[in-house]
């Protein structure tokens, strides 16, 4: 998700970065992760949000973006420079 938000200048709203998270994790997700949930959202939606929350936890992604807008923090962009690819 860092990966991607940095790709894509700092900030995207959730379901552009949801498409291309997709378009990255293809080859791993299973058909589980494409089930529906009584939320209407695959499985693996809901797990990239946890994961959102997560990265907002450690400080890594913002917590005061817009709705439906995620946001890499300052503190996000140093962590990819020690742990990118």
């Amino acid at each position: 998700i860092l990966e991607i938000l940095d790709s894509m200048g700092g900030s995207a709203r959730s379901r552009d970065v949801l498409g291309r998270l997709e378009e990255k994790m293809r080859s791993m997700l299973k058909e589980v992760d494409y089930e529906e949930l009584p939320s209407g959202e695959p499985r693996w939606h809901k797990r990239a949000n946890w994961a959102r929350f997560k990265l907002v936890e450690m400080g890594l992604m913002k917590k005061d973006s817009p709705s439906g807008v995620w946001e890499i923090s300052l503190e996000g962009r140093e962590w990819l420079k020690g742990h990118g690819d």
